[in-house]
């Protein structure tokens, strides 16, 4: 086998792998060629003969790269769709972690519904905290510590305004007092 035919699917992984900029770029040149070999203009500007020649090239070039883009653009769109659905999916999620906390996590969430605190120091190694953070209920605010392990941490927007509505799900159940 020849070197040449051994480095020909590498040419066209390198335009499968193009930016979509790059193959707009190319949809419309070969585009507006194979409009221009059909007008007047083309004529007027000495290139209806060339464009001519080379049509069934600009017509491959045209579909591929429209092919492209319109594959680029159903993955962009499904990425999307995908994230959305992920999304609400972990919102769901979160919200039914907030409505089981045991008391070692109200504990942790209570400040910052109650006294209307933005920051709240939790040791980075409190797993309670740790999994808080991961359920991204709360987050660290800072990576500088101001003493030893003892980070700052912020619960997020949504954990706010959902624990404000809901205060009753950061009260100690009567039977525990008890």
């Amino acid at each position: 086998m020849s070197d040449q035919n051994e480095k020909s699917p590498s040419w066209v992984g390198d335009i499968i792998k193009l930016s979509p900029k790059y193959l707009l770029g190319l949809a419309v040149f070969s585009g507006i060629g194979l409009w221009l070999g059909n007008v007047g203009l083309g004529k007027t500007l000495g290139i209806k003969d060339a464009i001519n020649s080379y049509k069934l090239y600009l017509g491959l070039v045209f579909l591929a790269s429209t092919s492209f883009i319109l594959s680029h653009f159903i993955w962009w769109i499904s990425l999307g769709i995908k994230n959305k659905i992920d999304q609400k999916y972990s919102y769901k999620l979160q919200k039914e972690r907030l409505r089981n906390l045991n008391r070692r996590e109200k504990q942790i969430l209570s400040p910052y519904i109650f006294d209307d605190v933005r920051s709240v120091e939790l040791s980075i190694t409190d797993g309670t905290a740790q999994e808080l953070e991961h359920l991204k209920i709360i987050y660290r605010s800072s990576n500088i510590s101001n003493r030893g392990s003892y980070f700052a941490y912020n619960i997020q927007p949504w954990a706010r305004g959902y624990l404000t509505k809901n205060k009753h799900l950061l009260h100690e159940s009567i039977d525990h007092i008890l």
